[in-house]
């Protein structure tokens, strides 16, 4: 079973920049095959939270658990970054 992320970081630099981040990034590449779950490809990938970090205060669950993290390449983490609500929901 992966890690979540406990600790409350003062920004979202000091959270990307931590080693915790280093290790559930690692990971989440790991459990997706290494590939964008989107479009397949095993280039420029990042890993991508569905429910933005900056609803993290609003949530009731830890936006860092694995479920809420997937594998996206730069072009579909662009895109998913601009198609979904703060419940996760796909904004058509």
């Amino acid at each position: 079973m992966m890690k979540t992320i406990k600790r409350d970081y003062v920004s979202d630099d000091e959270f990307y920049q931590s080693e915790a981040w280093v290790e559930i990034r690692r990971d989440i590449l790991e459990r997706d095959s290494y590939s964008c779950r989107t479009c397949g490809t095993m280039e420029e990938l990042s890993v991508h939270h569905i429910v933005p970090r900056k609803y993290k205060y609003i949530v009731d669950f830890d936006i860092d658990d694995e479920r809420n993290l997937m594998t996206l390449c730069w072009r579909c983490h662009g895109m998913a970054d601009r198609k979904v609500d703060i419940f996760g929901r796909e904004i058509e």
